[in-house]
């Protein structure tokens, strides 16, 4: 009894409360990014191994090869197909139909790659999952209300399937119009509606190949506009109830402003880790973006009369793609850019804070406005280039100009 009453008294050492989350940051994760996980899944083929208990497993590491060799293996064809299309723009004359096609089709071939590198980063740097757990701290791990994201999940997959049509359409197109652009001219420079391996016969190998550089494209890009949705989302959120708290004076205590400003702190490092994988992808999304909407445009203002109905049909879906993928990678982080901005004049016109004493009070006001007058938040491009909504906005001032000056340079040859 002695011994079982000593070991009663012995004092047992704390051990911290262990919560598992995994459950709702599995539900979380459905609700951002929806289906399109799966499909990110899909595409990769990545194999369900991954067990965070034992990264060293002999069977983790023939996972992650065999990972990378279907990568590679979804990799080699989009760089085939964009070396072949790059190869024969130098076939074609500067400012002719065959160049306007050739180029932007190569600069969508090679925005595919671009977009599978993003899509295996992401997968490899377990950036879904991390996303989710930085995100539910970020909100706190508050309850979802339904499914918040659902409309930008349907809005995404239409932009997805248009995308898919559009190339679908395309491989129809040149099936149907392969006589007109090849046989039936004299030293034709359409040999990019050639199949790359040979004979034309063939070419329903290169549809494959075009269809998933289609899917590929599509997904990542819907992929960074849901990250960009959830974040934009949530901080509008946050905007109403920074908003809420000034109108009831709270924003004169400190620990409260210092509670949010703590807050906003977390969503921009949010930011900065989530745009940071993107910088690729939205780059040069916006190049493939405006060379394809600008030379479509041209191919209509100069050649309409001249090609058939379904190149028009085509290249009419092109010319909206374009404007559709700039749209696509500029709206919504213009959306979370605006709204933290809003989070500065909030602050910088509350009353309750500037006309206060309180040293501490104005200078954690002031850290949040430096904070967001002088990080780096947003993907690449946007702060390399200047791009955001305006510029969208003044992108089509700019393209009657572009497509004139490319009119009066066109040349009439095959």
């Amino acid at each position: 009894m002695g011994s079982l009453k000593n070991n009663f008294d012995e004092k047992v050492p704390f051990q911290p409360m262990f919560v598992d989350n995994s459950q709702n940051e599995a539900h979380w994760r459905s609700l951002v990014f929806g289906p399109y996980y799966r499909f990110v899944q899909a595409a990769l083929v990545v194999p369900h191994c991954n067990d965070p208990e034992h990264q060293n497993s002999a069977r983790t590491k023939v996972c992650k090869i065999f990972g990378l060799g279907f990568f590679l293996v979804g990799l080699l064809p989009l760089l085939a197909r964009t070396f072949f299309l790059f190869k024969n723009l130098g076939h074609t004359t500067l400012f002719s139909l065959n160049w306007a096609i050739n180029f932007f089709l190569a600069m969508l071939s090679m925005h595919s790659i671009f977009s599978l590198i993003t899509l295996f980063i992401l997968i490899k740097s377990d950036f879904f999952n991390e996303f989710v757990r930085k995100f539910l701290a970020t909100i706190k791990n508050k309850i979802a209300p339904g499914v918040p994201f659902l409309k930008s999940h349907i809005i995404l997959g239409l932009f997805m399937c248009f995308f898919l049509y559009t190339y679908i359409f395309f491989c129809y197109e040149n099936v149907v119009d392969y006589d007109h652009f090849v046989e039936d001219k004299v030293n034709s420079s359409a040999t990019f509606r050639n199949s790359m391996f040979g004979s034309s016969n063939l070419f329903f190998i290169d549809s494959v190949i075009i269809v998933w550089s289609a899917f590929v494209s599509s997904l990542a890009v819907v992929v960074y506009n849901l990250v960009a949705t959830s974040l934009a989302t949530e901080y509008q959120k946050f905007n109403e109830e920074l908003k809420e708290a000034s109108k009831n004076g709270h924003l004169s205590h400190v620990d409260l402003l210092n509670n949010y400003a703590s807050r906003q702190l977390d969503f921009m490092d949010l930011a900065h880790f989530a745009f940071s994988k993107f910088g690729l992808l939205v780059t040069f999304s916006f190049i493939a973006g405006l060379v394809t909407h600008g030379l479509s445009g041209f191919i209509m203002r100069s050649f309409a009369e001249t090609i058939p109905a379904f190149a028009k049909i085509s290249t009419i879906s092109f010319m909206i793609l374009g404007i559709v993928l700039l749209l696509a990678d500029v709206k919504r982080v213009s959306d979370f850019a605006k709204s933290v901005d809003e989070t500065k004049n909030i602050l910088l016109f509350e009353r309750s804070i500037h006309t206060q004493i309180d040293e501490k009070l104005i200078q954690v006001a002031n850290n949040v406005v430096f904070r967001i007058s002088n990080s780096h938040y947003l993907p690449t491009v946007f702060s390399s280039f200047k791009v955001n909504e305006k510029f969208f906005q003044r992108a089509f001032l700019i393209f009657p100009f572009l497509i004139e000056y490319l009119n009066a340079q066109k040349v009439l040859v095959d």
